[in-house]
């Protein structure tokens, strides 16, 4: 019988010290400011969307966030070369599924085809083979969507979602693809919102906080539970209810 209840107790014991959420030093935080509000860097801190759900949820367990912010197409490559790491805002698609470790979504973002007045809004791939050139942002998840875009529309691709949106507005291109996050760019250049139109296709980019390849499950593991535990506190509704204004339906 005793040795019943210390295998009972070594048991409960194991148990515990696999559910129990370690304490980070540090963890690094690879992003970009492009991708504002998702993200929004001032003054060596994160916030936007995605940096105040993570920093807010994870403030507890980790002592120091290390951020590391350069153009996108950079970011995915440093995030590769280290584990333990974490990567926001970041679409889960079929071509990046087995090269990440996806550690939970945080929302389905529409993908629009924008373009400015007096242009049309194209509302299907049909409408779009009346444009001469479609931007969209480098190393982004809308390759999936480009692969059924006609060969003789030009493709311009940016690591500046700023400068594509300036090039729409000056009639440079005749439209862009991608998330919500287009809009807020086009808003911060003091252009008018009522001019820039978004035809919604049947396309929505799963955003999510993702985590290195070389990442240990433990940790990965971890931060699954500090997020979904975080979703069910009033901070993680009052950060949403800040930024529903991204998913609202737009004109």
């Amino acid at each position: 019988m005793k040795k019943l209840l210390i295998l009972f107790v070594l048991i409960c014991n194991i148990s515990f010290a696999q559910n129990k959420i370690n304490k980070y030093k540090e963890i690094s935080i690879y992003t970009t400011d492009s991708l504002q509000p998702l993200v929004i860097l001032e003054n060596e801190k994160i916030g936007g969307l995605f940096g105040e759900i993570f920093i807010e949820a994870a403030r507890e367990y980790v002592n120091k966030f290390k951020i590391n912010n350069y153009p996108w197409p950079r970011t995915q490559n440093e995030l590769k070369k280290t584990a333990d790491s974490i990567i926001f805002p970041f679409a889960r698609t079929a071509e990046r599924e087995k090269n990440y470790k996806w550690i939970d979504k945080i929302y389905d973002d529409p993908v629009c085809i924008y373009t400015a007045k007096p242009n049309k809004k194209i509302n299907n791939l049909e409408g779009i083979e009346d444009i001469k050139s479609l931007g969209f942002l480098r190393n982004g998840p809308e390759t999936e969507f480009l692969s059924k875009i006609p060969a003789k529309i030009q493709k311009i691709d940016s690591a500046n979602v700023n400068d594509l949106m300036l090039k729409l507005f000056k009639k440079e291109i005749d439209a862009v693809v991608g998330g919500s996050y287009l809009k807020y760019v086009w808003k911060k250049n003091n252009l008018k919102e009522e001019n820039l139109l978004c035809g919604k296709t049947s396309t929505k980019h799963e955003l999510y906080i993702a985590a290195s390849i070389k990442s240990s499950e433990k940790f990965v593991d971890d931060l699954k539970k500090i997020i979904q535990n975080f979703k069910k506190t009033k901070k993680y509704k009052d950060i949403l209810e800040k930024y529903q204004y991204l998913w609202k339906e737009s004109n």
